[in-house]
Parts: C-alpha cells; structure tokens; sequence
C-alpha cells in the first residue's frame, strides 16, 4: 500500500478518534451524584415548584416504593432519589437516565429523561432533559402527548418489568430507546436482588410444603411439581394426572404473627392439568403447615374442619378481596392464631394474583416486543436487500441498462426514502462516533454505511452516492427534464465546491466544542422521513432538489458533505497528493485546534 494511501486513511482515523475522545471529555458526562441531584432539583421545580431538595432515599420511602401500594415489590434502583418540599415531607421520586442509559442508542444517539413519580411510585411526569438524537425525531416525540400519557399511567415497578407502550410513529427507534433507558435506569438498583428474593424466597419457610400437608387437601397426592415461577405446586397422583394446584401464604404472610409467631398455610386449587392459575380458580381445602406460633393453639385450628371449610368454594379473586376476613369466625381458644392464618391468607391471595396479572402482563409485552422486533427485522431486511442490489448494479454492467437502473431509482426513492427513511447522513455518522452503533435497531442502516465505506475503498466506486441514495436518484430522474437549465461559471463552480468542505469543517467545530447545533440541519435526508420531519427540514429538502432541477446534480456537486467525505474514500486508490488529501488534512488541523481551545 501507497505511503499516500496510508496517510489517507489516518487522517481520516485521526479525525474520528479525536471527535469520540472529545465527545467523552464532554463535562455532561462527568458530573457526580451531588451536580445530578442539583440539575435534577432544577429540572423537578418545574413541575413541583414546592420541591426544595433532593437526596438518597429514606428508609420510609425505600419501603413505600417496595410495597408499590399493592403488596408486590420490585427493585429498588440505586440511581432513585427523594424530593422534598420546605416542610420536609416526601413529595415525589426522581431518576435521572444518565449517565446510567448513555448506552442506549435511538436513531443517532441516546436521550435523557427526568422521571417524577409520587411517593408511592406513580408516575406523575416524564421529560427529556436533553438528548443527542435526531432533533425531528426527538421533537414528535415532545409532541405526541399519547406517548407521554401511557407512560404517566405506569407505576415505576411496571417499568422495571419492561412494561412497553405504544411506539410514536415515525420516531419508533427513539421511543423504543426511551422506553429501555427508562427499563434499564430502574433495574440498575444495588438492591434489586435483595428486594426480589423477598417475592419467591422465605427466609422463615425455606422448604417447599410438606407432602404430608398438601395430602390433607389431596388425599390421592404422591408428587409436587414446582412451577417455573417458583410462586405454585402442581400435585400429582400416582398415575402421573394433575390433582390441582397449591399455593402458600409465605412470603407474603411471613410477618404477621399470631399468638407468637408466624404460620405458613396451604391453598389447595382445582385447576386441570395444562390450566393455569387465575383469579377465579376454586379453592379445594386448605392446611395448617409448619408453624411458629403456641402449639397447642395451631394444633386446634390444624384439627378445626368447620375452620377449613370456610374457605372452601370460594375463588382466589374472593379471598384476595380485604374484607374477606369478615366472614371468619375464629377458633374458639385460638381466635388470634386463627385469625391471623385466616389474614395471611387473604395475602397470599393478593400477592398471587399480583403474579398472575404481571404474567399476563409480560406475555401481553412479548408479544408486543415480538410484533414490533419483526417490523424492525423486515425494514432491515428490505434495506439491506436494496442495497445488495445496489452494489451489484453499481459494480457491474448492469449500470448500463436504463430501464432497470430508473426501475431501481424509483424503490430507492419510494421505499428506501419514503417508508424506511434510510439515508446516511451527517448527523447519524456523528452519533455513531460519538457513542457507537446501535446493532439491534440499525441493521439496514449499517448495511448501507458499510457499504458507502467498504467499496470506495475497494474498489474506487463511491456507489452509495450513484446507487443508493433516494436523494441522489431524485436528482438523477429530474437531471435534464426541463427545458433550459441554470449556467454556473467556473469560478462560481469552484466557489460552490467549498461548501461541502465548509459544512464538513462546521460539524468538526461542533462535535468538538459541544455545541447545541445539529449536524442533521446541514443536511436535507431529515425531510425524508417525512412523518417527523420539521419545516425547516421539509424546506430544505424541496429547495435542493429544486436547484437541482435547473442545475444538473446540483446538491450532490455543491452541497453534500456526506457525498464529499464518501468521494474522499473513493479517492484513496488513486495515486499522488490530491486537494481533496489537502482538505481532509485541514478538518484534522481544525479538529486538534479546537482540541486545544476546549482543554
């Protein structure tokens, strides 16, 4: 390889590395918890204009977020913090997504949300504190009040279950990174595997129930089954058929004592073999298991059949209901012991319904995340189907058939552009180097990169610029259509060839000074995607294809910084120093220049 060559790609290296080492340095993302907790104060005062600090959760609070207000727990987030107002009341609970979700991708980068909920968890107000995505799709997304108001009705345990809403349409791949941020940013809990192992771990009752016990209910029981759960038994008899299905008031019942201590319970259910348990499954019996409570006292209520009875007929929805202890009378001489069983149980109701509902709840969300993933996998898919045939037609002869290369030029344009909005652009480059590749949404998209690059590279053939771009192949429909035609002088055109080289030197100067400017307004590809697209985006688009129209290929010669940078590529094959070696070398210069300014 040509010394020329390798100082080429190093150049082009340099500038790359250096925009990625200065996007860390960047002092947003070396703030600490106390500089957090001031911005995030700042950030809640407008909402709650009674919020007066905010600091690490209390133990109180710690404990309402726990019981979420229903008897479920979830995990409890090291990045959660209290609001409190000037009379030292709890008012609300914040998070902050960064820098705990920097690593979620969108369309071109990650975005940072403020989630304020009330005391018990509730959601009460989400807002982006910032985001370095496409600001077209971030914006539909501040827009689109339905997104905002399916999440307001989640409980902060719900997203730490990956609970899911709606997508905005045309900002999917941002909102879907909202939602796993905001997933992800709540799991992220030193906690967390204390708090679950509260939900399927007795500490007191660590053993399963006792056979012996279960065959009160189920004479013909000769084997337990335990579900995946970990929450229920399938009992078996000796021909291997279901009898039913137990459940026990431990955990959930674990603290309530009675004459002295805690008593685990058995719930026998009618539920067929293949059937699952649900809210109206009937109760076949109950038993008094292992107890640490007076002996005698549970020895009456274990012998009690009227005490048994009672529960016998009625459905988990029944018994989960509070007032359900109303109608049980207590054991005479072990009325406390009784009645405390008889509360665990309503408990242990509750807290498997719980379970039932999450279960729904999950599948319900699988199936939702299986929907939208093969939504997902088919643009890709399509995307890198177009520009496989791009390659090929664009490396072989088949350029030359003109029937088939303006057939190709409308699927760019139609579903290329219009439906996937699939273009490489500045602004998605620079979210690439700044925070890496998004591999699960940005197939298609990466596809087309790889190919931009790799080929020019290769082979000498800038084929994204005349194969694979909808802009381009606009341009290439509409060339030469109308009758007369804008003529540039060459000392305009020469003029005009510096804006790419402008433009790039710009977005150099703003990723390296962190300025609030967005690389997607030097170019139009955000018109594209149409559904998100903002005026100013739009007008841009129409304004260079209409100068194209009268001045063939105009944009693409004077306009593109991504096609100036992909035509660079294309040039390193070639041998001797050429202007645009010159330019490249000068965007470095620029980038270490304001490497210095900014240290």
């Amino acid at each position: 390889m040509r010394l020329v060559t390798v100082a080429r790609l190093l150049i082009f290296l340099a500038i790359i590395l250096l925009i990625h080492f200065q996007h860390d340095r960047d002092p947003a993302f070396q703030t600490g918890q106390q500089d957090s907790d001031a911005r995030m104060l700042s950030a809640v005062q407008g909402e709650l204009p009674d919020a007066v600090s905010v600091a690490e959760l209390s133990a109180a609070t710690r404990e309402s977020l726990w019981n979420g207000g229903s008897g479920s727990v979830f995990p409890l987030s090291s990045r959660l913090r209290e609001v409190r107002s000037d009379t030292n009341h709890v008012i609300a609970v914040v998070v902050e997504t960064s820098p705990t979700a920097d690593s979620i991708m969108g369309f071109s980068g990650p975005t940072n949300l403020l989630l304020i909920a009330d005391p018990s968890g509730l959601l009460r107000h989400v807002r982006i504190l910032s985001s370095e995505d496409t600001p077209d799709h971030v914006r539909q997304i501040e827009d689109d009040a339905d997104f905002f108001r399916q999440l307001c009705e989640l409980h902060l345990r719900d997203l730490t279950r990956g609970q899911s809403v709606d997508a905005v349409t045309g900002a999917t791949l941002t909102s879907l990174a909202i939602q796993e941020s905001l997933h992800l940013v709540l799991q992220d809990g030193s906690g967390s595997a204390a708090d679950q192992s509260r939900v399927a771990v007795s500490l007191r009752f660590p053993a399963p129930p006792s056979l012996s016990d279960v065959q009160v209910i189920f004479p013909a029981a000769t084997e337990m089954v335990e579900s995946l759960d970990g929450f229920s038994w399938a009992v078996m008899d000796a021909i291997g058929q279901q009898l039913g299905t137990v459940i026990r008031s431990v955990p959930a019942a674990e603290n309530l004592a009675g004459y002295q201590g805690p008593t685990e319970t058995i719930v026998g259910l009618r539920v067929s073999s293949g059937d699952q348990v649900s809210a109206e499954s009937e109760i076949v019996g109950i038993a008094v298991g292992v107890s640490y409570d007076n002996e005698p006292h549970v020895t009456w209520v274990r012998d009690d059949s009227y005490f048994r009875e009672i529960f016998r007929g009625r459905s988990l929805r029944q018994l989960a209901d509070p007032e359900s202890g109303e109608f049980v009378e207590g054991v005479s001489g072990a009325t406390m012991t009784s009645q405390t069983i008889a509360e665990g149980l309503q408990l242990a109701a509750a807290q498997t319904l719980s379970v039932i509902e999450e279960k729904r709840l999950a599948e319900v969300h699988r199936q939702q995340k299986l929907r939208l993933d093969e939504r997902q996998r088919q643009r890709a898919m399509s995307t890198m189907g177009i520009c496989l045939c791009g390659v090929v037609i664009g490396l072989t002869r088949l350029r030359g058939a003109k029937r088939l290369r303006v057939g190709f030029q409308l699927i760019l344009i139609l579903w290329l552009g219009l439906i996937n909005g699939d273009l490489i652009s500045q602004a998605l480059l620079l979210g690439w180097i700044r925070n890496g590749v998004s591999w699960e949404r940005t197939g298609g998209l990466l596809c087309l990169a790889l190919a931009a690059v790799l080929v020019p590279l290769t082979t000498g053939r800038n084929v994204y610029c005349s194969h694979l771009c909808p802009h381009g192949a606009v341009q290439q429909l509409i060339r030469n259509r109308l009758p007369w035609r804008l003529s540039l002088g060459r000392r305009l055109q020469r003029f005009l060839k510096l804006i790419p080289l402008l433009l790039l030197g710009w977005v150099v100067v703003v990723a390296m000074l962190h300025l609030s400017f967005s690389a997607a307004a030097v170019e139009p590809f955000d018109g594209w995607v149409w559904s998100v697209a903002g005026v100013p985006a739009i007008g841009l688009l129409v304004s260079s294809l209409a100068v194209s129209a009268v001045s063939p290929m105009a944009y693409c010669r004077y306009g593109c910084p991504t096609g100036a940078v992909l035509g660079s590529l294309s040039a390193v094959r070639r041998a001797g120093w050429q202007r645009r070696d010159t330019a490249a070398l000068l965007l470095l210069l620029i980038a270490v220049v304001c490497l210095m300014f900014d240290s």
